[in-house]
């Protein structure tokens, strides 16, 4: 019997191939006024004969697609070594060195869509080198008093090479890509623990970091060495990113029993910014900045009727800034076309509480469960990550599609404005939103609404802003 692929693939199972065939795209050209760019048939076969079409002038089509393939096993090799050092200076006083080095090869290739279609598929070779060293100084000042300081670093030096055979985008994409990458990190820390009281602990620490981080982009036709003709501007591009961060922590624990011990807390966070590994343009080309993050926290921990029931519980809310998000779509930067570009996105909040459970009624016998919820509201976005100018963080805004008779749909817009803002009319508006993106983006019509029609999870109801517009003319 012969069975593609390997296996017979049942109605609910994946489908895993190692490779796709040879094919053909046909694309046409067009000239907007952002410049030259490439668009598929379909779509030119639906605009072509539309007088005053939106997207300018077509000229040649393009063509043949190569086939590719790979292997179904993922090879991992890898060693490190590490040594952990430590010297009594006095009684109250011990000096801690530790010192890591590893390095790895990973090897694998990825059928993005686990069909048998041929939508995405990529080799994927990441070679790795790390080092670090820590160290740090611990001392007993007093019964109530022990404070620890210390210092760390590292360097990374990897290389991503990939062969990509990407498919699903407007503009098919075959590439070879053989990107070095470097990363830095060096911090200072200190932390102080004090006992005012027998079952009273409270914890007060801070952190220096310095991040920096390097990427060069390769980006070659499956020959190797030409470059790609349509990422091809990409190549040699370097992007970088270099950041100071302080945070701070603040606890207190308090054993009220044997069995009960409360805590709280307030503690910053940091997410380091870095560079987006997948442009698909010179624009897309950039780096992005850290998330910072405050978390208050309060919870119990617990161990009852004779250790047989533990139960812990927490509550906690957290303050995001500049929250990190990949774009999948982003033609603000370099035009239309595919994106995966993290940048920072906007502020937000988090909300939740967390409870676990583990039971021992018999020995031998256990049983655990565990509860969360967790609430997320983004509270301002930054107008460029979607389409607009730079500018402050701003409150949302909802683009959504209305039925056209010529081209599908067309775009419409309503938009929330900051609470106090300055007076802003519709051609305003339109003037910035026409500078900024190309024409098939840009909303016919924009409504300015005093607060965005929301779910009762507090997300935009796109079912009720298209309401608002239903009806209107375009």
């Amino acid at each position: 019997m012969d069975r593609p692929a390997r296996f017979l693939c049942g109605p609910r199972c994946n489908y895993d191939t190692n490779g796709q065939t040879a094919g053909a795209f046909t694309g046409y050209f067009y000239t907007p006024a952002g410049g030259p760019a490439l668009i598929p048939y379909s779509v030119y076969a639906s605009l072509a004969g539309i007088p005053g079409n939106p997207l300018g002038t077509f000229t040649a089509p393009f063509g043949p697609l190569n086939a590719t393939a790979g292997s179904e096993l993922t090879e991992l090799t890898a060693w490190g070594v590490s040594g952990n050092v430590g010297y009594e200076l006095s009684d109250t006083v011990k000096v801690t060195s530790v010192t890591s080095y590893r390095e790895f090869e990973n090897v694998f290739s990825a059928d993005g869509d686990l069909s048998p279609a041929n939508v995405g598929f990529g080799n994927n070779d990441v070679t790795d080198e790390f080092f670090s060293q820590e160290l740090r100084l611990s001392a007993k000042l007093s019964s109530a008093i022990n404070v620890t300081v210390g210092g760390y670093y590292s360097d990374e030096k990897a290389v991503y090479y990939t062969l990509q055979d990407i498919r699903y985008a407007p503009i098919p994409l075959q590439f070879i890509g053989n990107d070095p990458i470097r990363t830095k990190s060096r911090a200072a820390y200190g932390n102080v623990e004090l006992t005012p009281l027998p079952d009273l602990t409270i914890n007060g620490g801070l952190r220096y970091t310095h991040d920096s981080k390097s990427y060069t982009f390769v980006r070659l036709a499956l020959d190797g060495v030409t470059p790609n003709p349509f990422l091809g501007a990409l190549n040699g591009v370097g992007a970088n990113f270099s950041g100071d961060r302080v945070d701070y922590r603040v606890a207190a624990n308090y054993r009220i029993s044997p069995e009960v011990m409360a805590y709280t807390s307030v503690a910053t966070g940091y997410k380091a910014g870095g560079v987006g590994p997948r442009p698909f343009n010179p624009a897309q080309a950039r780096g992005f900045g850290p998330e910072k993050v405050t978390n208050y926290e309060v919870g119990l921990k617990t161990d009852l009727f004779d250790r047989k029931v533990r139960l812990n519980l927490d509550v906690f809310y957290l303050n995001f800034k500049d929250a990190q998000l990949t774009l999948l779509s982003c033609p603000q930067y370099g035009g239309p076309g595919p994106c995966a570009l993290p940048q920072n996105a906007g502020d937000a909040h988090s909300k939740g509480v967390e409870a676990e459970i583990t039971a021992r009624p018999l020995q031998g016998l256990q049983f655990e469960g565990a509860f969360s919820y967790q609430d997320w509201k983004w509270t301002c976005i930054n107008p460029q990550v979607v389409g607009l100018g730079a500018g402050a963080c701003s409150s949302d805004a909802s683009v959504i599609g209305l039925p056209d008779p010529r081209l599908g749909e067309t775009p419409v817009a309503a938009i929330e404005l900051v609470p106090n803002a300055p007076p802003v009319g519709e051609a305003e508006l339109m003037e910035h939103l026409r500078s900024r993106l190309p024409p098939t983006h840009v909303p016919t019509r924009i409504r300015i609404v005093d607060a965005l029609p929301r779910t009762p999870s507090l997300k935009v109801s796109l079912t009720d802003v298209r309401q608002l517009s239903e009806g209107e003319p375009v």
